[in-house]
């Protein structure tokens, strides 16, 4: 029903017509070197067409330690960014054509940065989805997350009845973890659902193999989104149903 969920349309190529991906993230880890400092600048040099603005951390609050937080290389429109810290690359895009554009660009542009960096293992690779979307309450205040997600058994309960919910839990996964996260924001103008699916492969290897350990990561993040949301839900995602799950 269109009271129990809100999305918005998907771009072209995505693989769902109503789309609840804000983010989608490729992480590739590796030992942390001070060496790869200096060599930061060469790939800025070389991508400065592509992102041309540079995003420094942020020094405030309290959480990653600074030196590993990435600096962030940005386009003009910010859809995308390159990520780069001393123990990591990464690439993140606010859209999502689905994994193999994705895959193709996430893959090429950290491929090269590893290069430029000198880094040729390493200790693991994450894939990771950041949905959100909007979840009106039910008259009793209470949330309609059992119409959206199929949590209940893992954490005790039926979600149906919460009135707020934020954690976090991993799962160990074959060659490597699962990682998870659901939070219902309180705004003005409504509730937003937000839940987080990330894929681990570790230990991971050389980083020439990037494309085959972001595979393996991504099968394993969208396998656990489609046995975490109800059937409702993925039927809302593709369109075969008008307004939300119910």
């Amino acid at each position: 029903m269109s009271d129990h969920a809100t999305a918005v349309q998907a771009p072209s190529g995505s693989p769902y017509v109503n789309q609840t991906v804000k983010a989608v993230r490729l992480e590739a880890f590796f030992r942390g070197h001070f060496d790869v400092l200096p060599r930061f600048g060469i790939v800025q040099t070389r991508l400065r067409e592509q992102f041309p603005d540079l995003l420094v951390p942020n020094v405030t609050g309290i959480g990653e330690p600074l030196a590993l937080r990435p600096f962030q290389l940005r386009n003009k429109a910010s859809a995308d960014a390159l990520g780069l810290a001393i123990h990591q690359v990464s690439y993140v895009s606010w859209s999502y054509p689905g994994f193999e554009k994705f895959g193709e660009r996430a893959v090429g542009l950290m491929s090269g940065a590893l290069k430029d960096l000198q880094i040729d293992q390493l200790e693991r690779v994450n894939f990771q989805y950041d949905n959100e979307l909007g979840i009106p309450r039910l008259p009793d205040g209470s949330l309609p997350l059992d119409q959206l997600l199929q949590v209940g058994a893992q954490v005790g309960g039926d979600l149906g009845r919460f009135l707020d919910i934020d954690m976090k839990w991993s799962r160990q996964a074959p060659g490597g973890r699962l990682h998870h996260s659901v939070l219902v924001e309180r705004g003005e103008v409504g509730d937003k659902l937000k839940f987080t699916i990330a894929a681990e492969v570790a230990p991971a290897g050389a980083a020439a193999d990037l494309g085959e350990f972001a595979r393996r990561a991504h099968a394993q993040a969208r396998g656990y989104f489609d046995k975490l949301i109800t059937p409702g839900f993925h039927a809302f995602l593709q369109g075969k149903l008008k307004g939300g799950p119910s």
